[in-house]
């Protein structure tokens, strides 16, 4: 379980300030809005209802959408409204009292009407609580409410550059906000979550009330969501307040630093019991440093005197050990020559000869990872190793520029129960 790793550079804090929350897959929002009279209008299109809470002091709320035209224009209708209407193919206008509304039925003038269109109603003037898009209607009249809820449309990346220097790796990394919707932030606080997007009972907590889309009321509550640990979440909050404008990307750079770093070259053996003769085996390189801040996951690109390659940086909490793969290195070969192999249905003896073959013009260090059969094995060999763990030892060296290097080993293996192993 990863612990929450908060990046704070600097905190302000405002009564009633707008934050954003940023996961993968959705964002959470809690803003302050200006109430109309009794509506909270101007929400989101994306707005997830389930997720919804609005606090305001001894009100209740209701939310609505607007999802037509003939959704809007029933809603202004109630039984015993006098209404014109279109009849007909839309040349003569008719009368009438409302007697239903859903179906839509009129009492004109010594007739009924069953099931009148709604496009066919005649206004004279729409009235101010007429609306096709979402909003949020309360019991009293406010100046402002607090309002939190989920919403899709928005996501967010970390990019990073690393120049490597002589000793020095310089940490370049930025996070890069997308607004793909047409609602606009001002000044808000962002925070970005790593890790899959939670579901929504994790996102709208405990004091929380569901509302389903439809005219219901219910009573207002505490804000849904705070920004909390999440267990196997990092969450990183962003100093200061930010203009997130729609249909366009926010660039927020947050580290410009440099770091000690070295190379890690790996090459990983296998079916050491069922293998005789040579084997070649290319070198794995690895950059590896130290995170000097709390770090969000994202694409790195490596820098030398020219674009290196591409790696994955995953989330990494300060002072932890950062791996960044970046393939093949084809400058380094191992060859591994079966020397003598004898073996029964108890024991496996060996002889191996590994030759590393240095291409570069300096040098280099090397881990040569050997899987062990099943059993317990003895090694006799000059060369530094370590066992990495049951199954796994590893043998280090020194690679000279332009120059192999040789050294054997002689693996003594008994084996308790069923087959060798095969890797």
């Amino acid at each position: 379980m990863r612990r929450l790793l908060p990046l704070i550079l600097a905190i302000l804090s405002s009564s009633g300030a707008d934050r954003l929350t940023i996961y993968p897959n959705k964002a959470f929002v809690t803003e302050l809005k200006e109430v109309h009279g009794k509506v909270i209008d101007s929400l989101p299109a994306t707005l997830d209802p389930l997720s919804l809470s609005v606090r305001c002091e001894n009100s209740f709320y209701r939310y609505t959408d607007r999802k037509s035209l003939r959704e809007a224009l029933k809603a202004l209708l109630k039984e015993g409204d006098e209404v014109q209407f279109l009849v007909g193919s839309g040349e003569k206008v008719e009368r009438g009292v409302v007697r239903s509304v859903d179906p839509l039925i009129i009492e004109g003038k010594g007739r009924v009407f069953f099931n009148v269109n709604y496009l066919n109603l005649i206004f004279d003037r729409l009235p101010p609580e007429f609306s096709l898009k979402k909003r949020i209607e309360l019991s009293e009249p406010h100046k402002s409410c607090e309002i939190s809820y989920s919403m899709g449309g928005i996501r967010w990346e970390s990019v990073y550059r690393l120049t490597l220097g002589q000793k020095r790796l310089g940490i370049k990394g930025s996070i890069q906000i997308t607004n793909t919707t047409d609602y606009p932030f001002k000044r808000v606080k962002i925070g970005v979550v790593a890790g899959e997007g939670p579901n929504d009972e994790v996102i709208r907590g405990d004091g929380m009330k569901a509302i389903s889309p439809q005219r219901r009321w219910a009573k207002s509550v505490a804000p849904a969501v705070e920004e909390r640990g999440v267990a196997g979440f990092h969450h990183y909050a962003i100093s200061g307040r930010w203009d997130l404008h729609p249909k366009e990307q926010l660039s927020i750079g947050y580290i410009d630093e440099s770091v000690d770093y070295r190379w890690k070259i790996v090459t990983i053996c296998n079916d050491l019991a069922y293998n005789s003769g040579t084997r070649r085996y290319r070198f794995n390189r690895t950059l590896t440093f130290r995170a000097p801040k709390p770090l969000p996951g994202g694409v790195a690109t490596i820098y030398g005197d020219i674009p290196l390659g591409e790696s994955y940086l995953p989330p990494s909490a300060q002072g932890e050990e950062v791996l960044l793969p970046l393939g093949k290195d084809f400058d380094l070969l191992l060859e591994r020559r079966i020397l003598f192999r004898q073996s029964d249905r108890h024991t496996l003896d060996l002889k191996v000869l590994y030759s590393i073959s240095n291409g570069k013009g300096e040098g280099v260090e090397t881990e040569v990872i050997e899987y062990l059969p099943y059993g317990q094995c003895t090694i006799s060999t000059t060369q530094d190793y370590r066992h990495l763990d049951a199954q796994r030892v590893g043998f280090r060296s020194k690679v000279p520029p332009h120059s192999t290097i040789k050294f054997e080993v002689e693996y003594n293996c008994s084996r308790l129960k069923g087959k060798w192993r095969r890797n």
